[in-house]
């Protein structure tokens, strides 16, 4: 904690003193939300009460082409057994086993005992979230199925070292614990994983002469997303301590259930009805949270633009999801012009930042391109309502991005940019 402390306090001196004050009044504010947010968190649960009485999911999304999937069939099997099996390649690094009662390997010499043990989904929730989300994990976890392993959501899997589900995200702290790294459950959060769980029932499906569908990986991807909405209430545990991380999962969870549905499968009403309602919860979260600084922003802020753009156009048109379209749309053409340079580089000056923020663009035009006539004009009038315009002044001033009822352009200099960073990552 001392530590951190130090470390922030010297990084001021990095900066401009105007946006050290922006930044310390910003950090206050923040502050002082959190702390009416987690009072009635504790009081009251973290899930908002929302109707979820006839959920809809727009499909902007189908599968690829089976013969070039077969060329990796070995990798694509080998890969999901060890999914099955509970251990992850993270970092590519190493396999890492991400069940509760695995053990962890140890770094330089640490290593930490995690001391929470599951053996019913009764008991590790009633010891592991707090009181006021305890009755609908409860429920949530009862539509899982009897044979999956969970996975534990909350730990470091090469020290061992485990934050709580309990935990505020105002009281998680990290980098101050010697040879505990938070990467490790942020890149398990972020369900990255799916892609390849859908790959293999793509597989199964085309190698069956009968064409009948294994709902084998389906319902793992089903699982375990009941598993992590069930062990996470929103605000709670370290998987809700990055806006960005939250913004990633959101991500892939919509690609993952589109590129099923696009196969044929079918979930039930109750998850469709839980994953629904975890991703107002998680765009709320994102919205309110936005990793946004004057002159400090980068690759964690395109993040938060992208999921808002995902949540947006997956889900049905309401006022809330249309201001987080429109706003997003808006603002990721500004932060085009913002964080990339005019050869296509990035300023972050990093290669892997440069390609996470590009891949991280692209994949957010790819959605918006692709924005079907309702969502434009729901984004339109998102964009002209007047309770809204403090969300786009700059926005309608400087150009970058027009909305009209019947299309979403780019500007000249934008969409040139874009082509510079594309032939300079690709």
């Amino acid at each position: 904690m001392q530590k951190n402390a130090i470390r922030k306090f010297f990084k001021l001196f990095a900066i401009s003193p105007r946006i050290a004050v922006s930044k310390a009044i910003n950090r206050r504010a923040r502050k002082a939300k959190l702390a009416k947010i987690k009072k009635f968190s504790l009081a009251n649960g973290s899930r908002q009460k929302i109707d979820v009485s006839n959920p809809t999911f727009y499909s902007y999304l189908s599968a690829p082409s089976l013969s070039y999937l077969k060329r990796y069939a070995k990798e694509i099997e080998y890969s999901v057994e060890k999914i099955f099996e509970r251990k992850f390649e993270l970092f590519g690094a190493d396999f890492f086993d991400v069940g509760f009662d695995a053990d962890s390997p140890g770094f330089l010499g640490i290593k930490f005992d995690s001391s929470v043990r599951f053996e019913s989904w009764e008991r590790f929730l009633k010891e592991n979230v707090n009181d006021s989300n305890l009755p609908r994990s409860l429920e949530i976890s009862r539509l899982i199925d009897q044979n999956y392993v969970s996975i534990d959501w909350q730990k470091d899997y090469r020290s061992g070292y485990r934050w709580s589900e309990k935990s505020f995200i105002s009281d998680i702290t990290y980098g101050d614990v010697e040879g505990a790294d938070v990467k490790f459950p942020w890149e398990m959060g972020r369900f990255c994983h799916l892609i390849d769980l859908f790959y293999a029932s793509y597989l199964a499906v085309g190698s069956n002469e009968t064409g009948k569908k294994s709902d084998k990986y389906s319902r793992e991807f089903r699982n375990e997303v009941l598993d992590f909405i069930a062990s996470n209430p929103p605000y709670f545990g370290v998987q809700w301590k990055s806006p960005m991380e939250v913004a990633i999962r959101a991500a892939n969870w919509l690609v993952a259930r589109d590129l099923y549905v696009g196969l044929g499968y079918e979930f039930d009403a109750a998850f469709e009805k839980i994953l629904r309602a975890a991703l107002l919860e998680m765009g709320n979260y994102i919205f309110e949270n936005l990793e946004y600084g004057d002159g400090l922003r980068g690759n964690h802020y395109l993040a938060n633009l992208a999921g808002l753009i995902f949540i947006g156009a997956y889900l049905e048109n309401n006022p809330k999801t249309n201001l987080w379209l429109a706003f997003a749309i808006s603002e990721l053409a500004k932060e085009i012009d913002f964080q990339f340079y005019e050869d296509g580089g990035n300023f972050e000056a990093s290669v892997p930042y440069h390609l996470l923020s590009a891949e991280t663009v692209f994949y957010a035009l790819a959605v918006i391109f692709s924005l079907p006539a309702d969502k434009i004009e729901a984004v339109a009038r998102a964009f002209r309502e007047k309770s809204n315009a403090k969300y786009f002044k700059l926005a309608k001033k400087n150009g970058y991005a027009t909305i009209t009822q019947s299309k979403i352009e780019f500007s000249p200099e934008i969409l040139s940019k874009l082509t510079r960073v594309a032939k300079f990552i690709f």
